[in-house]
C-alpha cells in the first residue's frame, strides 16, 4: 500500500530543549561582522557562563540553509551553528558560523517571532565600527536603538556610550534583526565597539563583554579571557622579535658578503 502521508517542507525553526519561562529577558546576538566583535562577545559571555555554572544550553535553531558544519567541543560533543544559551537572566544566541546571506532574513524573522511568543523585554545586538571614524577620543562602544527601546539612557550615560554617528551604514544581519524588531516593535539596541578591518579583536570583544556584563548585571567572571589574551600577546610579541632578531643578522651576513666581493 503506498503511504500518501505529505510532508511539509523543512524550514527554518528554533527548537526548544528545556521549557524555561523567559518573560522580561533580553536576547543578545551577535554575527562575524567588523572585527568579529558580535561574535566574539557572545562566544566570551557564553563559554565564561557555561564553565561557571552559570549558564546552559536551552535550544537551536535549525533548517534546510544552516552551513553545513558543527563545531567539535570538549570530550567528543560538537555545536550547533546556531544556538541557544540562557544565563542567569538573560538569553545568548551564539552564532558559531557566518549565515549565509540569504539565511540572515529568516534568522531575523524567526528571533523576532520567538521574542514575541515568549514575551521578551527585547534584542540587544552586538558588532564592531571602525575606529578610524573617531579622532582623539574613542568611547568604549556606540548605540543605535529603534523606538521601542527606552529607559537605559542613565545607563548608557554611566558607561560613557554616546549615540553613533550619524551617516555610518549597519550592514548584515545586525541590521536585519533591528528592522525586523522596529517593524514588529519590539524593543532593540546595538552597541557597536571601535575596532579595525581585517582583524580578530578579541580585546575589543572583551572590553564589550564586560559592557554587557554590567548592563545586565551578570555574575560573569571573565579573568580567564584576560590571561589568555595577555598570554598570546606576549607569544605574539616574542615571535616579532625573534623574527626582527633573525633579519638583523640575515642583513649583516649579507653585508659581510658583499664586502668579500668588492
Amino acid at each position: 500500500m503506498t503511504d500518501t502521508h505529505e510532508y511539509p517542507d523543512f524550514q527554518e525553526d528554533i527548537f526548544i530543549l528545556e521549557e524555561i519561562n523567559l518573560n522580561d529577558e533580553f536576547l543578545i546576538t551577535g554575527f562575524h561582522g567588523l572585527g568579529g566583535i558580535g561574535y566574539l562577545t557572545t562566544r566570551f559571555i557564553v563559554d565564561m557562563a557555561l564553565k561557571q555554572n552559570l549558564g546552559k544550553k536551552i535550544g537551536y535553531l535549525l533548517g534546510p540553509k544552516i552551513p553545513p558544519f558543527i563545531e567539535v567541543l570538549d570530550n567528543g560533543s560538537f555545536g550547533f551553528p546556531y544556538e541557544l544559551f540562557h544565563v542567569e537572566n538573560s538569553l545568548f544566541f551564539l552564532i558559531r558560523l557566518q549565515p549565509l546571506v540569504e539565511e540572515q532574513p529568516i534568522i531575523a524573522q524567526k528571533l523576532s517571532d520567538f521574542a514575541i511568543k515568549n514575551n521578551l523585554k527585547g534584542f540587544i545586538l552586538l558588532g564592531g565600527i571602525d575606529r578610524d571614524i573617531f579622532k582623539d577620543n574613542v568611547p568604549p562602544a556606540v548605540y543605535i536603538t529603534n523606538s521601542y527601546f527606552r529607559g537605559y539612557d542613565s545607563i548608557l550615560s554611566k558607561l560613557e556610550i554616546p549615540p553613533a554617528p550619524k551617516g555610518i551604514l549597519v550592514s548584515g544581519g545586525l541590521a536585519l534583526l533591528i528592522t525586523y524588531a522596529e517593524h514588529k516593535k519590539i524593543p532593540a539596541i546595538a552597541l557597536f565597539a571601535p575596532t579595525r578591518k581585517g582583524i580578530l579583536d578579541k580585546n575589543g570583544a572583551l572590553k564589550l563583554a564586560k559592557v554587557i556584563i554590567s548592563m545586565l548585571n551578570l555574575n560573569i567572571n571573565v579573568k580567564e579571557i584576560e590571561r589568555d589574551i595577555k598570554r598570546t600577546e606576549m607569544l605574539l610579541k616574542e615571535i616579532r622579535e625573534k623574527v626582527e632578531k633573525e633579519m638583523k643578522k640575515e642583513s649583516i651576513s649579507r653585508s659581510d658578503t658583499f664586502q668579500i666581493f668588492t
